[in-house]
């Protein structure tokens, strides 16, 4: 981590701060070490508001609702670990929280399987939402990973047999 963000995370961590002011300080964190988005998340404010609001406790959706909130200091020391493995080891805040979500479904996430994200969903969700697949009784997802894409699909057709298959074992479990 460049030096001028470990200040920042110190002064972060030095006092009870507002949410804001810790997102403020940790999306400046993360678009200055240049980190890699497009896991979960599109850029560093919403990889910053999934990892404070997760490590939080409080709903991903809700910054908003929570933005003026006071965080203790202790709360900030917990939640520097993580960033700083966010920033130095380019861990995905998927890996960090252990969840990814995929079309508005939460899935457990680790490094045994891709983070869940794929334009299928995209894809699927438009043909079914327009009328152009109707009905399905049987689904195949090969190189499923995680299983998002079939599970997606799942929901979609819930009387549809489905059916995946990878390679890796790690992936299935």
């Amino acid at each position: 981590m460049q030096r001028k963000n470990q200040q920042r995370l110190k002064w972060l961590c030095h006092a009870d701060r507002r949410l804001i002011d810790g997102m403020r300080v940790v999306v400046s964190i993360f678009e200055s070490e240049h980190l890699s988005f497009g896991q979960g998340t599109a850029d560093a404010f919403e990889d910053a508001a999934w990892l404070l609001l997760w490590s939080l406790d409080l709903p991903r959706d809700r910054l908003d609702d929570f933005r003026d909130s006071i965080v203790p200091a202790s709360e900030w020391r917990a939640i520097s670990h993580l960033i700083r493995k966010r920033v130095d080891q380019r861990t995905p805040v998927s890996y960090l929280t252990g969840e990814a979500w995929l079309a508005g479904l939460r899935f457990r996430s680790d490094q045994r399987a891709l983070i869940p994200r794929s334009l299928l969903v995209e894809a699927l969700s438009f043909c079914i939402d327009e009328g152009l697949i109707t009905q399905a009784s049987r689904m195949l997802d090969l190189c499923t990973g995680s299983g998002s894409i079939l599970i997606h699909a799942g929901h979609r057709f819930p009387d549809a047999a489905l059916f995946g298959s990878d390679l890796s074992a790690q992936a299935l479990e």
